[in-house]
Formats: C-alpha cells, structure tokens, sequence
C-alpha cells in the first residue's frame, strides 16, 4: 500500500512540474507574442552588458592603460550606438513604456559617459577638466540609477564590477590630472609675476650702464669740470641700491634662479664699476691711470650682461 502511494505522489510531481513547465513557455509564448518588445528590449540590454564588459581590458594590475583605454571606449562608443539605433525603432506598448524610456535614459548617460571620458584622455591639458569630473560623476550615477530602473518585466542591466572598477580609475586618473594641471597653473602665475617684476629692474637698470667715457674724454679735451659727471655717477649709485632692494624683494621660481643669479653678478660688476669710476673722478693724482681702470671695468660688466640676456633668453622660451 505504502509503496503504491509512494508511486502515485511521484506521479503527482512529475505531472505537476510538467505541468508548471508548460505553464511558463505558454506564458512566455503569449508574452512575446503580444508583447514583441519585450524580447527587444532584454536583447539590446543583453548587448549592452556585453559591451560594458569590455572596459576590463585596459585595466591592468588596478591601473589603467589610457592607450588601450581610448581604443575601448571608441569601440564601445560605436557598439552602444548601434543599439541605440535599434532603440529608436521599437514602439513600446504601454506595459513597457517605463522600461523603455529608463533604458533609453541609461543608455544615453552611458554614451555621454563614454563621450566625456574620451574628451578628458584625448585633452589632458584641458583648462575645464575639473568641470569634466563632475559632469563624469553625474553620468556615472544617471546611468546606473536608469539601468536599475529597467529591472521589471523581465528586462534588466547589470553593470559588473568591471564597469564601477573601469570608472573608478577614470576618476582616479583625472584627480591626478586636476593636481597637475592646478601646480601648473601655480607655477606659470609665479613666472609671469616674476617675469613682470624681474622686466622691471632690468628696465631701472639699463639707463645705469650708460657708457660714460666719451662724456668724461669730451670733458677732458674741453677742459671742462668733470663735477657734472661726478654728480651723475652719484645718483647712479643711489639708484643702483634701490635696484638691489627691489631685486631680493622678487620671489624667484626655482627654474628662474640661474638667470637671476647671473643678473646678480651683472649688478656686482656694475657696482665695481661705478665704485671705482667715482673713485677716478675724485682724484687728484693718476686719475688717467684711474679712469682706464674704471672704464675696463666697464667692459667686463657689459660681457657678464651680455651673459645674462642669453640665460633670460632660454628662460623665457622654455614652456
């Protein structure tokens, strides 16, 4: 007896499941034949699964390879296209309208994810790439929210952890590119402000180097007082002391050093220049001997400025 009724209640099971079987292909038969969309839509978000899958070839070793990044996302770019192609053609009944649209919405914030990404690795220097890490969080967090949505009627778009890691080192990546396109910035303001200062002692300076041998030898065969003369190399030394204060109060950039240095040396070749001038043009004894000492002096302090203008030359053509 027992074992006619373990029989019968296997028959049961087997009819049941039978029948359950049955039961979910003609609903799924009718489903799809009534509504055809459906079939559509979970191919497309099939496909584009697929798609996204491909974003762990350029990620290697938890960093990115932005080469292969490029050549991915352009590739994929391309695919999600075709299948927003074939988007547009399906008219949705009712029952799939809302589905519709989130996939249509996910796919696009997909795309414009892909379209700001490649914008950021082909313009690294780009002077709004901080606005450009916002707009990449935006469209990474409409994307996933509008996919999530589509999870009804049989139609879903699960992103894989390839998708959050791809975009993760995105992020990562343009953080490191915010960082040293702000320290860039910061040090091409500190050369323009040294520059714009710097220009303006060279410009105090280049009327105290006036050659003044011809005015002293003029002087001389006129015989005239050298008092004016006296009086003028003077005033060059004053303003030669408030060159130097202006100069050390310039905030030199370490890439600037070397041709404020040699524009230092010019100014301390000038100074024994005019030092031993005035001291010429107060004697009383040799003054000749004393002068053409001075004027030599003059000749190495116009080769040390020579010197300088090359150093600042290479300065300033350099980025």
């Amino acid at each position: 007896m027992i074992e006619i009724l373990k029989k019968y209640n296997k028959h049961i099971i087997i009819s049941a499941g039978a029948i359950l079987i049955i039961a979910i292909s003609v609903y799924f038969f009718v489903n799809n034949f009534l509504y055809p969309e459906r079939k559509q839509l979970a191919d497309i978000s099939s496909t584009i699964m697929s798609i996204n899958e491909n974003l762990k070839k350029p990620i290697v070793s938890s960093s990115m390879d932005t080469e292969l990044a490029v050549s991915t996302l352009t590739d994929n770019l391309s695919k999600l296209l075709k299948e927003k192609n074939k988007l547009e053609q399906i008219k949705p009944s009712a029952k799939y309208k809302n589905t519709y649209d989130n996939l249509t919405l996910g796919l696009n914030n997909n795309m414009k994810l892909y379209e700001q990404t490649l914008n950021i690795m082909k313009n690294p220097s780009s002077k709004d790439i901080q606005a450009s890490l916002q707009n990449l969080t935006k469209y990474e967090e409409d994307c996933i929210k509008y996919y999530k949505l589509c999870k009804s009627n049989g139609v879903s778009v699960n992103l894989s952890s390839s998708f959050s890691n791809f975009f993760s080192s995105v992020s990562s990546y343009v953080n490191q590119l915010v960082k040293l396109n702000r320290d860039s910035d910061i040090k091409t303001s500190q050369k323009n402000d040294f520059l714009i200062a710097f220009d303006n002692c060279i410009k105090n300076f280049y009327p105290l180097k006036e050659d003044l041998s011809a005015a002293v030898t003029r002087a001389q065969d006129e015989n005239r007082s050298l008092s004016g003369i006296e009086s003028d190399v003077e005033n060059k030394i004053v303003q030669l002391e408030k060159l130097k204060t202006s100069l050390y109060e310039i905030s030199v950039p370490s890439d600037g050093v070397e041709c404020f240095s040699d524009f230092e040396e010019t100014l301390n070749s000038y100074d024994t220049y005019i030092s031993t001038l005035s001291e010429a043009l107060k004697s009383q004894n040799n003054q000749a001997e004393k002068l053409k000492d001075a004027f030599s002096k003059y000749d190495d302090m116009n080769s040390s400025y020579e010197n300088f203008n090359k150093s600042y030359d290479d300065y300033k053509s350099k980025n």
